[in-house]
Formats: structure tokens, C-alpha cells, sequence
């Protein structure tokens, strides 16, 4: 599955893991992927900034909240929250309809 594709019956664990092209983990709890997302953004600020606005741009992650993220020492942190809440929104959001 690419970057572009979605599943319903997709966890929002393994759509983090699915966009940001991380090892899939036995383990799908978010203190696991949260460490590897972290890890995975670092290296993106440094080292392919266009590819991590591009997914964040694609998940739909509110852009003035990503900017204010980036402005500060602890960015991936702070990414990597907004990305774990909007992949957990997402979830309500297809629970309801």
C-alpha cells in the first residue's frame, strides 16, 4: 500500500507506521511508534524537509499548528502529537459514520 492509498480497517498505528514508511512493530502501542515517528520527523527536519511537509501536508495536519511545532527545540515532539491526534480523529470520525 502507497502513501496514497487508504483502508478503512486501517489502525491509526499502522497508518503512522504506513506514512512514514516505519518498521512495522509487533507491539502497536503508540509509546513505540511514538519513539520511531520522533526519530523518523528528526531526520526528515534535517535531512528532507519537502518530503515531511509533503506528508503532513497529506495527512492533513493543520499547517499554522505545524509551523508554530517547528518554531520550537523539541519540533518532533510536538509533530508527532499532532500527528498521533488527527490519525486518532480520523478513527472517531469513521466510528460515526
Amino acid at each position: 500500500m502507497n502513501n496514497a492509498e487508504f483502508s478503512w480497517n486501517e489502525t491509526p498505528q499502522a497508518a503512522v507506521q504506513r506514512w512514514f514508511e516505519l518498521p512495522t512493530t509487533k507491539s502497536e502501542e503508540w509509546a513505540t511508534i511514538k519513539k520511531m515517528l520522533a526519530d523518523e520527523i528528526n531526520r526528515l527536519i534535517k535531512n528532507d524537509f519537502e518530503k515531511l511537509l509533503h506528508i503532513l501536508y497529506r495527512i492533513d495536519i493543520n499547517e499554522q499548528q505545524a509551523m508554530k511545532a517547528l518554531s520550537y527545540g523539541n519540533a518532533a515532539e510536538l509533530l508527532t502529537d499532532l500527528i498521533i491526534e488527527r490519525q486518532l480523529q480520523k478513527v472517531e470520525s469513521r466510528k460515526r459514520n
